[in-house]
């Protein structure tokens, strides 16, 4: 499970390159998206960014949705709406999966979004 996306950060990328999968506009997604920002603190190219998705995405739940790429789930960053999203999310998808905990790590990184942002884009 990751968070995001936003205009600034390279999960959607990322999950794109993994499964190597090209990015496609969900015009969709673009309707929601464009009814719940001000466009004028958001120029075009950061809302189509939003939008651009791989191709396999299946957009979850309306207002801002989850995203399911194959078997990564995308959540909103805003850790509200992660939050209610993933209780949709788990409803519909998590019905038969141990509540265990399989696998986990975190990273802990002190450094300012920003700056990981660039470093990631190298």
């Amino acid at each position: 499970v990751f968070q995001g996306p936003t205009h600034d950060d390279v999960t959607i990328e990322s999950i794109a390159i993994a499964f190597q999968s090209r990015l496609r506009l969900f015009d969709s997604l673009k309707e929601i998206i464009c009814q719940k920002i001000d466009k004028h603190k958001i120029s075009e190219k950061m809302i189509l960014k939003l939008c651009s998705l791989p191709t396999e995405t299946k957009l979850i739940g309306n207002g801002y949705p989850t995203l399911l790429v194959r078997n990564v789930c995308v959540l909103p960053g805003i850790p509200s709406l992660m939050k209610k999203q993933f209780q949709k999310f788990s409803k519909l998808y998590l019905k038969n999966i141990s509540s265990e905990i399989s696998h986990s790590k975190l990273f802990e990184i002190k450094i300012i979004e920003i700056d990981l942002l660039e470093i990631l884009q190298e």
